[in-house]
């Protein structure tokens, strides 16, 4: 470890992660770099490959009498006085730290408080959440290439190269097999690139892509499948006519200098991400509204499950477990967050229904479930939680838990309700029919029902859990509530710990909670299949870095997924998160399939936020995101085409009719139902895991919550008491053929992805996943014109014939075979004309207005 550099890791593991500095944590003055005339601000790069000195700045307000000022960050553990900041005489505070190559969140903490940078200098594409309402600001540390004289016409700057083979940005092996490569080169100079890597005992080229721009520089990238464990590489350029290579670091003009001088890298992984999660098609099931399976755990008043969700609706149903009924013949059905009713109106959604849709869930083709809470709460979303160590018994078997009064923070004294044992039998029965289940895990904040927030309001100060929570007043007792409110609220948060994450008490429960689940009485293979983590940025990441430990020790391959709304690069590097919810991924196809007039972004600009959100993270948690369209925390997707270019889209959603208030809440029509189906097309075939929100595939639409917790709608339980509620069977079968198509194509579960065409001024966008010599091409058409385009294909394909596996005169598919984890499958029609005949790698594709095609040759696996 070299003298004035901070750090928890090696130096080989800080060159080998980019993508946070939960795996880098540098921190080191230096003098600050030469300023020059006129220029942008520049990270200076240092002797050792992949680091630079960035100069942090600091402008105080006029008003502010700023006395001490420090930069704190992902990269010193949010250190309030780790690097300090110093007046640089003209005004301003300013520090030079050494980092590694790559993003990094950070705030100035000023007199003890933080503040974030000014919008000019933080990258807002790269800003993580910190909160609910608030951010960090962010940077990309790295070459920049603005200063640098001007590109010569034909000609390559070798100036503007630049490849770091132990920065995982650059050389990121996703297995023993397959590694995603970069490179970056001067913007502009370059019309085209490749990598060639030893196969055997030949050479074997891939074409790379450029996929993003900045500072000056472009990059290239792309998948190449290696053959050893060792893989010897170097590019090819062309700048024009002229070709040239580049190789251990420098420019070559012949084949046999670069193979001589050829970066050679282990096909090492530095991190693992379950592999299982690439090939996952995630479904989201809000249990409570998914499926009534016994009537025997049902709580009192259960609305029956076809009543109407808006307007009068039928009597309450008495529960048959003997709880007392209250009959309502006019429910309120009021606005957002359960005013009125609705949004505490019981259905009876329960395991055992959840259980018998197995075969259902099957039928569409999904393989993994991820459920909201399951954990005993007062509540129907159950973010509330009351008892981490048991499942609810409205969700299981009613009164099973009275004589657990004897359990308390420690495990040994925990036991296994029948509800519990329910669960415990679902998660083996998902597992015989080839699922993974992932549950919720809120250790954010608790319900003020949990048993030791319960003793702190009998005891006080003297309760022995006084340190779980943020209390801000003993006298009266206020606590800190979800979301930041200081009072009373009815989900208090755990207290903090710089150092910890989660104070020692909640900590330790927490961890061992989190062992329960995953291996039920030390048996991994009866357990959960990983966590979604509420709320996560609330809870600093040291504590995820002790809890990914603890996962991964129970259950190497167990998935950790972080709920975060913006990019999260500081958590995905692997030391905390597998992946995340994400809602960025949700935001740029809102923005380019959902908005319309001047609100939508351009085909081009679409492509470009995909693309840098796959170089943001190493590959292979781009691979494992859960790319998702909606969830139980938005509108319906289908609604918001409805709601397209209305002021009150994030609005409340009330009432039945169209134009209702803000919110337009009324069914889609034709048109919006296809303007949604060619966007679930995106969302199936690029990279990472597709997630669905129970009901999406079967036309559920709605606005924000409640609505969009309405009950599932199923097909034998119609008639529904609203007529418009009903099975959209062609919506079902349309994303059936899509995850079959998913679950067979490897490229869109492991392949790269670049950008074919973008044609804004038709709103047509194609793209292609990559490989090896397999290739799909997905093109939409976001118009209302038929268009005929141009598609340029790969080497592979120069003269193939393409079939559109969307098309059911072309593939078929096949119900699931009758095996327990059967799903699905698509099979091309023999004899059947291709959708694509290639000539010399162009074709001529036509598409249909608001149309999609999946392109693929017929042999495509």
């Amino acid at each position: 470890m070299k003298s004035g550099i901070l750090s928890r890791r090696t130096v080989a593991s800080l060159l080998a992660v980019w993508a946070a500095v939960s795996l880098a944590r540098f921190a080191q003055a230096q003098p600050s770099p030469p300023a020059v005339a006129g220029a942008a601000p520049v990270d200076v790069p240092t002797a050792e490959p992949g680091f630079y000195i960035h100069h942090f700045e600091y402008d105080p307000s006029s008003t502010n009498s700023t006395e001490r000022v420090a930069v704190g960050g992902d990269f010193n553990q949010w250190s309030p006085t780790a690097n300090p900041m110093v007046p640089d005489g003209a005004g301003h505070f300013v520090a030079d730290v050494k980092l590694a190559e790559g993003p990094y969140a950070y705030r100035f903490c000023v007199n003890g408080g933080w503040t974030n940078d000014s919008a000019s200098r933080s990258e807002a594409d790269l800003e993580e959440s910190n909160g609910i309402r608030d951010h960090n600001s962010a940077v990309f540390v790295g070459p920049d290439g603005r200063n640098l004289a001007p590109v010569e016409p034909g000609k390559i700057a070798e100036a503007g190269l630049h490849h770091v083979p132990g920065n995982i940005r650059y050389f990121d092996p996703i297995s023993a097999s397959e590694v995603r490569v970069a490179f970056g080169a001067r913007a502009g100079n370059l019309s085209s690139a490749a990598v060639y890597s030893l196969a055997g005992t030949g050479w074997r080229r891939d074409d790379l892509y450029p996929v993003e721009t900045r500072a000056g520089i472009s990059y290239f990238a792309g998948v190449v499948l290696g053959q050893t464990t060792n893989l010897s590489y170097f590019f090819e350029l062309k700048a024009g006519g002229t070709t040239g290579y580049y190789a251990g670091g420098k420019c070559y003009s012949g084949l046999a200098e670069s193979r001589t001088n050829a970066w050679q890298r282990a096909m090492r992984p530095s991190f693992n991400t379950p592999d299982w999660a690439q090939h996952a098609v995630w479904y989201q099931i809000f249990p409570e509204r998914f499926r009534n399976g016994s009537t025997s755990n049902d709580p009192a008043n259960v609305t029956p499950w076809t009543a109407r969700w808006s307007g009068p609706v039928r009597p309450a149903v008495v529960s048959t477990n003997g709880a007392a009924g209250v009959t309502n013949t006019n429910i309120a059905r009021g606005g957002r967050g359960g005013r009125g009713g609705r949004g505490n109106r019981h259905f009876g959604g329960d395991i055992q229904g959840i259980q018998a849709e197995l075969p259902y869930l099957r039928s569409l083709g999904v393989t993994c479930i991820y459920l909201n809470p399951i954990f005993k709460s007062p509540s129907i979303h159950k973010y509330d939680t009351s008892d981490y160590r048991h499942v609810d018994d409205d969700f299981g078997i009613t009164g099973d838990t009275t004589d657990l009064a004897g359990e308390t923070e420690d495990p040994a004294t925990w036991t296994w309700t029948k509800s519990d044992k329910l669960f415990l039998d679902f998660v083996a029965e998902a597992h015989r029919q080839g699922f993974k289940v992932v549950i919720d895990g809120v250790f954010n904040h608790s319900g003020t029902q949990f048993f030791p927030f319960v003793d702190l309001k009998q005891n006080g100060r003297n309760s022995k859990y006084a340190d779980w929570y943020a209390i801000t007043s003993w006298d009266p007792l206020r606590w800190t509530s979800f979301g930041g409110g200081s009072g009373t609220g009815y989900m208090p948060e755990l207290k903090k710990d710089p150092v910890t994450g989660l104070a020692a008490g909640p900590r330790d429960f927490v961890l061992n909670v989190t062992r329960r689940w995953l291996a039920p009485d030390g048996d991994p293979s009866r357990g959960v299949d990983g966590f979604r983590l509420d709320y996560a940025q609330n809870v600093p990441r040291v504590f995820w870095v002790a809890f990914r430990n603890r996962v991964k020790s129970v259950k190497p391959d167990a998935y950790i997924t972080g709920e975060i709304w913006t990019p999260a690069p500081s958590y995905l590097g692997g030391d905390a998160w597998d992946a995340t919810m994400q809602y960025p991924f949700a935001n740029a196809l809102q923005e380019f399939f959902v908005n319309r007039s001047n609100s939508a972004i351009s085909a081009s600009v679409f492509a470009q936020r995909l693309q840098q959100l796959t170089m943001l993270y190493p590959f292979q948690v781009s691979l494992d995101q859960m790319n998702l369209v909606d969830s139980h925390d938005t509108e319906r997707w289908a609604s918001r085409f409805v709601n397209a270019d209305r002021p009150g889209t994030r609005g409340e959603a009330e009432g039945g009719g169209r134009g209702w208030g803000n919110y337009n809440s009324s069914r889609p029509d034709d048109l919006e139902w296809a303007r949604m189906e060619q966007s679930v097309a995106v969302q199936m075939t690029y990279v990472g895991s597709p997630m669905v929100y129970y009901g999406d595939e079967a036309g559920m639409w709605g606005g924000t919550d409640p609505d969009d917790r309405q009950p599932m709608i199923w097909k034998e339980l119609q008639p529904y008491d609203d007529p418009e509620v009903r099975f959209k069977q062609d919506l079902f079968d349309y994303y059936v053929r899509l995850i079959a198509v998913h679950r067979r194509l490897a490229p869109l579960h492991s392949g790269f992805a670049h950008t074919v065409l973008a044609d804004d001024p038709r709103n047509v966008l194609a793209f292609s996943r990559d490989l090896g010599d397999e290739h799909v091409y997905v093109l939409v058409n976001r118009s209302d014109k038929a268009q005929s385009v141009d598609l340029p294909t790969e080497q592979a394909d120069r003269n193939a014939r393409l079939i559109d596996w969307l098309d059911a005169t072309q593939a078929a598919v096949r119900p699931a075979p009758a095996t327990p984890d059967g799903r699905p499958q698509i099979e091309p029609i023999p004899g059947a004309v291709p959708a694509v005949q290639v000539h010399n790698g162009r074709a001529t594709v036509n598409l249909k207005p608001w149309g999609a095609m999946i392109l693929a040759r017929a042999d495509a696996k």
